[in-house]
């Protein structure tokens, strides 16, 4: 969607004769930030990360200790 509305921006600048060498800079960057930010989620969202990826050896998911209040560094 977002592809489609830099599209029109740009097909409109080009027909009013208004396309700038600087207006075809930002829309060219917004055009990748867009195809960046679309590959980025993709990768996100096949690749998530879980907490036994960064968790240490030998704690598992479902031992993770519960911390109580009276446990936490009072100031």
């Amino acid at each position: 969607m977002p592809a489609l509305l830099v599209t029109a921006i740009v097909v409109s600048l080009e027909r009013h004769r208004r396309l700038t060498p600087v207006t075809a800079i930002l829309t060219g960057l917004s055009t990748l930030a867009i195809v960046g930010g679309a590959i980025l989620v993709t990768f996100s969202t096949t690749a998530p990360a879980f907490a036994s990826d960064i968790a240490p050896r030998g704690v598992g998911e479902n031992s993770l200790e519960r911390v109580d209040a009276l446990e936490l560094p009072t100031l």
